[in-house]
């Protein structure tokens, strides 16, 4: 049985206990074969599940403190402090060998415990029926074998109470005429007793493959979990791939805007440059017509002195 403590050793741990017994207390020809997986599984972020076994494994740096656990469970919601697990026993006929027990020396990892239990011969069913056909029950053990049918009866049927419930059919189907069942009854008990290892075979099947179940179904609401978290970055990655095209666009068009601004500006200047040469040419040219019209005019000037000269001595002669 495997006990949880909420509290743990102190305030705000969690322990988790699994009690075997010990091997010298078992019944003769009993052997036990202790395993265990642990799943802590995440609702809300299945990605964040994670699957434990015996095998060692630092793996205790993964958990949190219950306080911080609380704040991410819903008020509604409240945390066992209790809880049961229900472990197989199968009975053999030869003892077995002992196996060492192996403990891991890494104080972060958990105890692993192993105990090969020997091959069975023969079903339990078929090894109590063949000694209660050597021997007439009393009807203290008919009473008893009906009681322990009702007791089971009041539950769905698991693997634990499946040597009490083999005791009781085994007896009422071997000594029906003595049971006062009615006939309905015995053909009922007689029927389940003939398939009793079909019968919990099936269950036993059940719970080798719910466990695998289990776990394939958190691998894939993980994988899920992942393609949907894919999804989101991928969508998120549109949008900023869109924005990108979209501000790139802008930036064509105002490149666009500059490079016709530029060849304008470039067409301007080309034909600034070739009217400041034609400009240049005709300044050459004008400059050598300025020097021959000032020569021009000197000479004029020094023709005109002379007649000025003339006039003012003609004026002087008159006046």
């Amino acid at each position: 049985m495997d006990l949880n403590y909420e509290n743990g050793t102190r305030k705000g741990l969690l322990s988790l206990y699994l009690e075997v017994a010990d091997e010298a207390t078992l019944p003769p020809d009993w052997s036990r074969d202790v395993t265990l997986t642990l799943a802590l599984v995440n609702q809300y972020n299945p990605l964040k599940s994670k699957a434990y076994t015996l095998r060692p494994a630092k793996y205790f740096s993964w958990f949190k403190e219950l306080g911080r656990i609380d704040k991410l469970v819903p008020s509604r919601e409240t945390l066992s402090s209790l809880c049961f697990y229900t472990a197989q026993v199968s009975r053999i006929l030869q003892k077995p060998e002992k196996t060492p027990t192996r403990c891991s020396s890494d104080s972060s990892s958990s105890k692993e415990l192993t105990f090969k239990p020997s091959r069975r011969r023969k079903s339990v069913s078929n090894i109590e029926s063949a000694n209660l056909a050597s021997e007439t029950p009393s009807s203290e053990d008919v009473e008893m074998a009906k009681q322990s049918l009702r007791e089971c009866l009041l539950s769905f049927f698991h693997l634990g109470m499946k040597d009490k419930l083999s005791l009781a059919l085994s007896t009422l189907s071997s000594f029906a005429n003595q049971t006062g069942l009615s006939p309905d009854q015995q053909r009922k008990v007689q029927a389940l007793w003939t398939h009793f290892d079909d019968f919990v075979s099936a269950f036993e099947t059940f719970e080798e493959e719910n466990p695998n179940f289990l776990m394939e179904k958190l691998e894939m609401d993980k994988t899920v979990a992942t393609t949907e978290q894919n999804l989101e970055t991928q969508d998120s990655y549109k949008k900023s791939m869109k924005d990108l095209d979209e501000e790139e666009e802008g930036l064509t068009r105002q490149l666009e805007g500059v490079k016709t601004k530029k060849m304008k500006l470039t067409s301007d200047w080309d034909a600034l440059r070739t009217e400041m040469k034609e400009a240049e040419s005709k300044c050459e040219i004008q400059e050598c017509k300025l020097r021959s019209a000032a020569a021009a005019k000197m000479r004029a000037e020094e023709r005109r002195n002379s007649s000025v000269v003339a006039w003012l001595e003609l004026k002087a002669l008159f006046t």
